[in-house]
């Protein structure tokens, strides 16, 4: 099982279809991030491969598969020799409501097979809006994929049958389908309780690592998270963008650019947020350890291929592989809601639970956690008379993954200064629960003098200086178009005292034509980085304010399609130019490409010749769309 995840969706279903496949017979069963093997061994050795792939932005391959595929798709570059014995089957998970629905699972099956792979059975794409969500289509498909393997789907119970004080047969709790009879832990699991044990977390500090180098050895490290990547930076500005009254904070923060610390525009910044203190004693409390107990995790036997991961093999106290390893604001998934179902004694609480846990029943369980983002530690305080050993709550509470942000400082005008345009991602639940993101939260939180552990991850856009530009970017899809509008304007003022030094009176010729269409709901309210713009050279900004004109919506769309911005954009498209859309993923790009096409269309461009022309830009980058899902 190779998954491709952004944000760990397809990594849950692939460990779900793992421990179906070992229910199923088989001995031998390896789950791990696509890009942790190299393509020349994807099947090398006959073994069937399955991957599970989400899409990204738009089209694009997640984080963990990305680097495999640009490898097979880079122009001008031999790709990897694709093993001749390859049979593979491709699942992809998508939305879609989304412009390029599953777009990743189609073209990784369809570049496989053009290579000479071998597919398994056609390729199955899910659907996050269905009534089941991506169950709906992966259940099915399943049985066929198994089936042409020549297996089929297990016949015993889920669970064991829990003794009933009754002198008439229990009826049997209804089993779903892929609810395999094994025990799912990932890991195996040893506590050892400390002498001074208590269910109150203390603090730990942050290891200190200096540079990016410094990389303690795994076997005698201090460290409780794998710094491998991360450097230290450090707070040094920290200020609210949006008014008070604003229902969302928006921060613009400041941190120390470390040295050789070579960033483009475009490039993100990963970061890594620990759980806060309460949410490290709650599950201390719940799970009746004590912070300074002695877990080792190391991985089970039934499915010993995982990837690698800092914490295993290695003694950690429960608070620090709690604070830093496991993502204890994320809604519990389905199974860990199977192994309380397992150890439940109450048969009403156990059917409640085998229902929650159910694929088939995957609307439940989405109106129960995921609607009200709720965690392994309050499913555990809702049914606080199941106990579950350890082993089953490190083995499914999801792990920490590090969260990205866009760099809103230029790379060259911005020598000394490295900053992130964060909005803090707050929701009411439908029972009115406060819920706050875990990264934007601690961000937010931050105050000047603090550390914060960051690690570059490359995604330039690559814009000449010397071409036109359209950036499109409402709200926080504005952050990485600063950076490009500063940069810009630091080699528009270099270009214009050259052409003064040489007699050109600092011609404005020489200036490279930026075009910003900027949204947001109030002017007065959420107009981030408004000020700034006055200053920057040949810079044109066009701002849709949503909520300022009574009983009308005004998006950056609606605002490309008027006169005077339509003939700016025309102008841009015929100079050759590059267009950079960044923003939501859900509507707003597909609303913007049409918008593109009815200029050019206005322009006396045919529509078919105006789409393949804006497809052959998207193809080449001069058009990119650096977008997210939310």
């Amino acid at each position: 099982m190779l998954f491709g995840t952004e944000t760990g969706m397809a990594e849950e279903i692939a460990y779900m279809v793992a421990w179906d496949a070992v229910s199923r017979g088989f001995t031998d069963v390896k789950v791990s991030p696509a890009d942790d093997v190299p393509v020349e061994q994807w099947g090398a050795d006959g073994t069937p491969v399955l991957f599970i792939v989400s899409t990204t932005g738009q089209g694009e391959m997640p984080a963990t598969i990305r680097k495999s595929w640009t490898s097979l798709r880079t122009p001008g570059q031999a790709p990897p020799t694709l093993s001749p014995a390859l049979r593979y089957a491709v699942f992809g998970l998508g939305d879609s409501s989304y412009w390029k629905f599953n777009f990743s699972g189609k073209m990784l099956h369809n570049l496989l097979k053009k290579m000479g792979a071998d597919p398994i059975v056609h390729r199955g794409l899910g659907d996050e809006d269905d009534g089941q969500g991506h169950y709906q289509a992966l259940m099915p498909w399943l049985e066929e994929f198994f089936g042409a393997l020549g297996y089929k789907a297990p016949q015993t119970s889920e669970a064991p049958d829990t003794p009933v004080e009754s002198t008439t047969p229990a009826e049997p709790v209804p089993t779903p389908l892929y609810l395999p009879n094994i025990v799912e832990n990932r890991f195996n699991v040893t506590v050892v309780k400390s002498p001074s044990s208590c269910t109150t977390a203390e603090k730990e500090p942050t290891p200190t690592i200096s540079t990016v180098t410094d990389v303690p050895s795994k076997a005698h490290s201090t460290a409780e998270f794998d710094f491998s990547k991360f450097v230290p930076v450090t707070v040094t500005h920290t200020s609210r963008m949006t008014d008070v009254a604003h229902f969302q904070e928006v921060r613009h923060i400041e941190f120390t650019r470390p040295n050789k610390f070579d960033f483009d525009c475009g490039d993100v910044l990963g970061v890594l947020s620990p759980n806060t203190d309460e949410a490290v004693e709650n599950a201390l409390r719940v799970l009746g350890l004590g912070a300074d107990d002695s877990i080792t995790v190391s991985l089970s036997h039934d499915l010993s291929h995982q990837q690698s991961r800092s914490f295993l093999n290695f003694p950690r106290t429960a608070a620090s592989l709690l604070r830093y390893h496991y993502d204890l604001g994320a809604p519990a998934p389905q199974s860990f809601l199977r192994q309380l179902a397992r150890a439940a004694t109450d048969p009403e609480e156990r059917e409640r639970l085998a229902e929650l846990s159910a694929p088939t029943k995957l609307v439940e369980y989405i109106n129960y956690c995921y609607r009200e983002r709720r965690t392994c530690v309050e499913v555990l305080e809702d049914f606080p008379n199941i106990k579950i050993p350890a082993v089953s709550f490190f083995s499914h509470c999801k792990l920490m993954a590090c969260r990205y942000f866009s760099i809103s400082s230029a790379p060259t005008a911005d020598k000394d200064i490295l900053s992130l345009t964060v909005a803090k991602f707050e929701v009411t639940t439908p029972y009115g629960r406060e819920r706050a993101g875990l990264c934007s939260s601690y961000l937010c939180s931050r105050k000047v003098g603090d550390v914060v552990h960051v690690f570059l991850d490359k995604r330039p856009f690559h814009i000449p200086h010397s071409k036109p530009c359209l950036l499109i970017g409402p709200g926080t899809g504005v952050a990485p178009l600063r950076s490009v509008i500063r940069e810009r304007t630091y080699f528009n003022k270099k270009n214009s005292e050259t052409d003064e030094k040489n007699g050109g009176g600092g011609n404005s010729s020489a200036v490279a034509q930026t075009l910003l269409l900027f949204g947001c709901r109030n002017e007065a309210k959420d107009y981030l980085y408004g000020k700034e713009y006055p200053e920057e050279v040949g810079l044109t900004v066009v701002t849709a304010f949503s909520r300022d004109i009574p009983n009308r919506k005004v998006y950056v769309q609606h605002k490309m399609t008027e006169t005077s911005p339509a003939s700016k954009i025309f102008n841009i498209l015929k100079a050759e130019g590059h267009i950079i859309v960044c923003g939501n993923a859900k509507h707003m790009p597909s609303a913007v490409f049409k918008a593109l096409s009815a200029i050019m269309v206005a322009g006396k461009v045919d529509e078919e010749d105006a789409e393949d022309y804006l497809n052959a830009m998207k193809a080449d980058k001069s058009l990119m769309f650096d977008t997210w899902s939310v």
